[in-house]
């Protein structure tokens, strides 16, 4: 069995040192209050009573917070530090498993795979009816004549006459249409 090595970060032991001494700090306070409750000892009665009437508690329950406030900070300072460890790991798993997938696949031979053939069909469009075109009549614009100067002759302007749109062909229904409004015009006549 391979031991593996943890990497400690200089971060992270000043984090578990500063921890350990905020949580010394609170035995401490637990520690004073418990000899001054079991000892008669004038110097510390005077502290434990001055202490007392200054933050409105004793040293027991101060030293009780401070213990508290000292072990969450080192699990939060743990759980930080071993998520990183965590991926770090992980890391090194998938590389190595990436790599031992490599050396595998060079030693199989390719040509056993079959490629899979897809086919693709091609997708209908729906058909659209496109609108018959409309012819449109050409629109003359009006030429302005702008004033000549001496030093420039004079441009003949040649105007091409518009053409006219050819007259639509009749329908064979629009032919029959036709005669029987005749009719009626001759009768009015």
């Amino acid at each position: 069995m391979a031991k593996k090595n943890k990497k400690v970060s200089i971060f992270e032991v000043i984090w578990y040192l500063i921890c350990g001494l905020v949580i010394l700090w609170g035995i401490t306070y637990v520690a004073l209050s418990l000899i001054d409750k079991y000892n008669d000892l004038a110097d510390l009665h005077k502290f434990a009573t001055k202490f007392e009437s200054t933050f409105k508690l004793s040293l027991y329950f101060w030293g009780l917070i401070i213990i508290a406030i000292g072990a969450v900070a080192a699990v939060v300072v743990m759980i930080i530090f071993a998520k990183t460890f965590d991926r770090a790991a992980d890391r090194e798993q998938r590389r190595s498993a990436r790599l031992s997938g490599l050396n595998k696949k060079e030693d199989k031979v390719v040509a056993e795979q079959k490629p899979e053939v897809v086919e693709e069909k091609p997708e209908e469009q729906p058909k659209v009816e496109e609108p018959a075109p409309v012819e449109e009549a050409p629109v003359e614009e009006p030429v302005q004549e702008e004033p000549q100067s001496e030093e420039q002759p004079a441009e003949e302007t040649k105007e091409e006459p518009a053409e006219e749109p050819a007259p639509a062909e009749e329908t064979p229904a629009e032919e029959e249409a036709a005669p029987e409004e005749e009719k009626p015009e001759e009768k009015a006549e």
